[in-house]
């Protein structure tokens, strides 16, 4: 969603931007759309744990969109823009509980972007930028939701499949009990012996004994 998104982001925010000259906004443009998405990228394949630092990652992003509300001066439909896109994905990845913590490390953005742009800007309108941000929220809203349906419908069918292997399994585990003996049993089903199907060679010692009496 980084690598195909920013772009459109970008957009929005260079609408804002222009004619602003001031290097450190521009050089944000270009750190949060050039840069960011290649980093998270590469900071996840890094990692011994690709899921937890995508989850690092979304936490350090928002902080990044902090950085940008003070510097839009706080214009509705841009800022909206950021706080939906900033607030859905972590909910979409990590849950609704995280999406606080993702509204603290938005805040401290907001603070510390504030030092420099001061806390109380006026907000200052651009009607292409707010029917740009406009358009980005709804395509992003949709296509949220229509993933969000897809990975609904998949997940329904994968819970059908696995109740239907897990009737086969109970099945199945019936009728080999008729024919192990406990132990074997109980060795197989609990992982302590692999099952497989396959030839090998053994050395052994066969004794036969008649039992008298």
């Amino acid at each position: 969603f980084r690598l195909y998104g920013m772009p459109f982001m970008g957009a929005v925010l260079a609408l804002c931007l222009y004619p602003t000259t001031d290097p450190v906004f521009w050089s944000l443009l270009a750190l949060h759309v050039l840069i960011w998405p290649s980093a998270a990228r590469w900071l996840a394949m890094r990692s011994s744990d690709p899921d937890r630092q995508e989850h690092r990652n979304l936490f350090m992003e928002a902080g990044i969109y902090g950085l940008w509300l003070p510097v839009l001066t706080y214009t509705p439909v841009p800022s909206l823009l950021l706080t939906i896109t900033c607030l859905v994905n972590i909910a979409n990845v990590r849950g609704l509980r995280p999406v606080g913590i993702g509204v603290l490390w938005m805040g401290a953005g907001v603070a510390l972007m504030g030092l420099y742009t001061g806390y109380t800007p006026e907000p200052v309108s651009s009607i292409w930028a707010d029917l740009l941000a406009f358009a980005v929220i709804v395509v992003y809203v949709s296509i949220t939701g229509s993933v969000s349906q897809t990975l609904r419908i998949k997940i329904a069918s994968t819970r059908a499949k696995l109740k239907e292997s897990r009737a086969q399994y109970e099945a199945l585990a019936t009728k080999l009990a008729r024919y192990l003996s406990p132990q074997v049993y109980d060795s197989i089903f609990k992982g302590k012996t692999t099952v497989q199907l396959q030839t090998y060679r053994k050395k052994l010692t066969v004794f036969f004994s008649d039992i008298k009496g």
